[in-house]
């Protein structure tokens, strides 16, 4: 079905205007019946895609969710840890902190993002397991995905996780939220970058991982390692600029002493000219 059309009716819509399921289903009921709706206890989903005015009267979102958004659906929908190596893991990491680093600019000295940088992203249902996961069951959906693989110590964590459905208020997680998490985790722990930038938001402590800005876990010592290797690479720089200098040094010094020698040469040929 071609629902190019509708979606041009829908742009026609004022912003945050409103589309009746009637209407809706009268738009695109053919494919109703294809579509299943599976209801999911997030906790992450209270304020996501709620346009917030700005002071300019342009409509924002929350910086945050538009980046945990992009996060968790790379690790869920697009699997992209799954098989992979540690080695190309860590790339995958490193173009997260490059996205946070982008979402950081993008909404400098505030915590909204102007919905225009937004690019939607597609979407996927997918049905879940209901039944209560034990940590065996979680270490083969782990093997199964390969996800071991990009992160060794990942199979050493899924103890802490045992009693995740009674902490939940209520809430039971299947398999694949789980396994979601649990990679989600693997990602706040393999950078710095982003535990600082959900700090920041005032959203570290939302998503079951303790954040290592608010209970000072690691923190110290993650810190003076970065303020060590900070000092280390000052230091060498420091050394390269002095070996610089030297060598500088070392070549206006032979160039003085063969000026001086050629001085003395042109004094030599004018006495002989005198005599």
């Amino acid at each position: 079905m071609d629902l190019l059309e509708f979606k041009e009716e829908l742009m026609q819509l004022p912003e945050l205007g409103i589309v009746g399921f009637e209407e809706l289903h009268e738009e695109i009921g053919g494919i109703m019946k294809d579509i299943e709706f599976v209801l999911v206890p997030i906790q992450r989903g209270v304020r996501r895609a709620v346009p917030i005015p700005s002071f300019n009267g342009k409509y924002c979102l929350l910086a945050s969710d538009v980046f945990m958004s992009f996060i968790l659906d790379q690790i869920s929908m697009e699997q992209i840890f799954h098989g992979v190596s540690q080695d190309d893991a860590a790339e995958i990491l490193l173009e997260f902190e490059k996205y946070e680093n982008v979402l950081s600019q993008c909404c400098k000295g505030s915590i909204l993002l102007d919905m225009d940088y937004i690019e939607p992203i597609a979407k996927n249902v997918t049905n879940l397991l209901k039944n209560k996961v034990t940590p065996k069951i979680m270490e083969e959906h782990i093997v199964a995905a390969g996800l071991h693989k990009a992160f060794p110590d990942i199979l050493g964590r899924v103890s802490c996780f045992e009693n995740l459905n009674e902490m939940s208020n209520g809430n039971v997680f299947n398999a694949l939220l789980l396994l979601e998490h649990i990679q989600f985790v693997e990602v706040i722990l393999n950078t710095k970058r982003i535990p600082k930038f959900l700090h920041q938001h005032g959203i570290c402590t939302q998503h079951w991982t303790l954040c290592p800005y608010c209970t000072g876990i690691d923190l110290e010592s993650s810190d003076s390692e970065t303020e060590s290797s900070e000092a280390e690479n000052q230091d060498g720089e420091i050394q390269q600029m002095r070996k610089k200098i030297s060598n500088q040094q070392q070549k206006i010094l032979r160039l003085e002493i063969t000026i001086l020698k050629q001085k003395r040469t042109i004094q030599k040929l004018q006495r002989r000219v005198g005599k």
